[in-house]
This record gives structure tokens, C-alpha cells and sequence, in this order.
């Protein structure tokens, strides 16, 4: 009589398993490079959303995925439609772009050892030319999609920092801010909250008005969660650019609002403000 597994002990697949599912995701990746190659659009974006939904939705199947290059193909298509998108204005490559940005997104969340396939100077500099376009009618799911697989990224590490400032990264975020599409700035600002734990970033910010542009922005807002991001990023700016921050924030006004957050009945933004 076989023994059962003990209780809260990993199933791992086993040894058929594992070489049926390998063999499923290179089929699958030959039949995206085959699409991607002949420019069969309508194929391709099909094949992307059963990749999706069926064929890597778990950890060991992102590894294998990983292992056979399939992040490589993928990046291949987001750069490809990505520049057409961008320099064309192509509206229906859109939703493509998006489902592969949120299928890296979904990678990423579900197993932190795929970072290192997508993070690279290349997908930096084409996710953030996805944000300089401007509002385009129907497209604010992909600029969204593409602020959360940032988010996701822990873009905050030093060893990036220099090519997200020479890429324009932190003017292109506070651009978000007069969007009228509103609901990615929470997002938005979620990033940058990470983003100034970097003096460099701190400066720059500071130094493209955008103090003054959060400082607006608070004035507006409704989600305690969002304004305790924003006065998280004033505290960042008093650690690490003090006199800098200082000038701008009193020019602005800034100590009347902190002040105002620092008497609020609602503990979380009343300890942060008092921060800074």
C-alpha cells in the first residue's frame, strides 16, 4: 500500500509531467516565432492570450518558459510593435503591446527569477516611450499596464538609476498628473514613491517643479493610501536633498498642508506628515 505525501510538503511534477509541459511551451514559442517572423498579426495576438491563460500561469511553467528563451521572443515582439506604435501611431498594435506587458507583469509576480530576463536597457527605453505618447483615444489600459509592470520591476535599484534619468523617466511620470485620465496616477505615484529612496532621482524631481506638482495634487485627493505615497515622497526628499526640498516646499506652501495632514483623525497620514 503506497504511503500518501505528508501534509504541507510541495507537490513537485513529476518527470513525465515536466517533459510534457516543456514540450507544450516549445511548441508554443515555435508557433509565436513562426507568427511574429510572417507578421501574422491576428495570429499572434491570439496565441499571446492562450500563452497567457493556459500555458504559463504557474512558476515551474514561467521557468520553463524562461528556459527556453521564451522572454527573449516576447521582448522581441514588445520592441517590434512597440517602436511602430510609437513612431506610427499604429492604435491596433496597442492591445498586443498591452498583453504582453502584462503577461512580463504577471511573470514577474508569480517568480522574482524572470526580473533579470525582462530588466534590460532595451525594455527600459521602450516601456518608457510607451509613456511618452500622448493621450490617445483607447489606449489608457496600455499606458496603465505598462506604469504597473514598472512598478513591478523595483526599478529603485542603484544599478538602473542612471539610465532612468538619462531616458527622461521622472519628467515622463510627472506628466501622468495632467492626464485626464486619472486613474493610473495612484500607480504612478506608488513608483515614484520608490524611486526617490535615490537622491539623484530626488533632484531631478525637485528640479522639474515636481514638488509643486504633488503638492496640487494633494489638494484633490480622496485615498488616504495615495496621500500617504506622496507625503512618503516629501520624507524621502527631506533625507536626501534637505535644503533643495525645503526651499521648494515652503515656496509652495507645503508647510500649511503638512501641517494640516499632521492634526488629521486618521493615524497613518497623521505619523507620516509629521515625518516631514
Amino acid at each position: 500500500m503506497s504511503q500518501s505525501p505528508k501534509s504541507g510538503s510541495p507537490t513537485k511534477p513529476d518527470t513525465q509531467d515536466s517533459s510534457e509541459i516543456s514540450s507544450k511551451l516549445r511548441g508554443e514559442i515555435e508557433k509565436l516565432q513562426v507568427s511574429f517572423e510572417s507578421k501574422n498579426f491576428q495570429t499572434l495576438l491570439l496565441l499571446l492570450r492562450e500563452l497567457k491563460t493556459k500555458h504559463i500561469n504557474s512558476k515551474h511553467k514561467i521557468r520553463y518558459f524562461r528556459d527556453l528563451q521564451g522572454f527573449q521572443l516576447l521582448l522581441s515582439i514588445l520592441i517590434h510593435y512597440s517602436n511602430d506604435y510609437v513612431t506610427q501611431s499604429h492604435l491596433e498594435h496597442s492591445q498586443l503591446i498591452s498583453l504582453v506587458i502584462g503577461i512580463m507583469g504577471n511573470c514577474c509576480i508569480q517568480s522574482n527569477s524572470v526580473l533579470s530576463n525582462i530588466l534590460s536597457e532595451d525594455t527600459l527605453k521602450c516601456l518608457i516611450s510607451l509613456l511618452s505618447v500622448g493621450e490617445i483615444e483607447n489606449t489608457e489600459k496600455l499606458w496603465a499596464d505598462t506604469v504597473k509592470l514598472l512598478l513591478v520591476l523595483k526599478l529603485y535599484r542603484p544599478e538602473h538609476i542612471d539610465y532612468l534619468c538619462e531616458l527622461g523617466l521622472v519628467e515622463t511620470l510627472l506628466s501622468a498628473f495632467s492626464r485626464e485620465d486619472k486613474k493610473s496616477v495612484s500607480s504612478v505615484i506608488k513608483l515614484l514613491s520608490g524611486l526617490t529612496h535615490s537622491p539623484q532621482i530626488c533632484v531631478r524631481m525637485i528640479d522639474t517643479s515636481g514638488v509643486k506638482i504633488l503638492l496640487e495634487y494633494l489638494n484633490g485627493v480622496e485615498e488616504d493610501v495615495v496621500t500617504v505615497e506622496v507625503l512618503k515622497i516629501f520624507t524621502n526628499f527631506l533625507n536626501h536633498k534637505q535644503e533643495l526640498f525645503a526651499f521648494n516646499f515652503s515656496s509652495n506652501c507645503g508647510v500649511y498642508k503638512v501641517i494640516e495632514f499632521c492634526s488629521s483623525e486618521k493615524s497613518q497620514i497623521s505619523s507620516v506628515a509629521s515625518t516631514c
